[in-house]
């Protein structure tokens, strides 16, 4: 298997209201996925990592701390994702807007094979 690397994997969204990305299936094993994302405007909510084991059942990834950053104090974010298949089957990024969010995103995705 080869290494996936997805430049607009989301491109251009609208940060003044949540959302979540399309999900990341993980039928095998990886090394790692890499998510790097950067802002425009003025965005005011929380970017993070939600993996699943069960269908529809969705929870924030977690290390020492949530793996989430707040886009209105850094405008830009990066996230590795060390062996997601050893603890989910899915995952998936998750935005949630502040009230006086605005701007876009623009986010790239890496998918590294073991």
């Amino acid at each position: 298997m080869s290494e996936i690397l997805t430049q607009n994997w989301i491109d251009n969204e609208d940060l003044s209201a949540g959302f979540t990305s399309i999900v990341i299936p993980l039928p095998n094993r990886y090394a790692s996925v890499i998510f790097q994302g950067t802002c425009t405007g003025t965005p005011a909510g929380t970017m993070s990592v939600e993996v699943s084991v069960q269908e529809d059942e969705w929870v924030t990834l977690e290390g020492c701390e949530d793996i989430s950053e707040d886009l209105g104090v850094t405008g830009y974010f990066y996230f590795i994702v060390p062996y997601p298949a050893d603890y989910a089957s899915e995952m998936r990024l998750k935005w949630v807007s502040g009230p006086t969010s605005g701007g876009t995103i623009d986010v790239a995705m890496r998918l590294m094979p073991l």
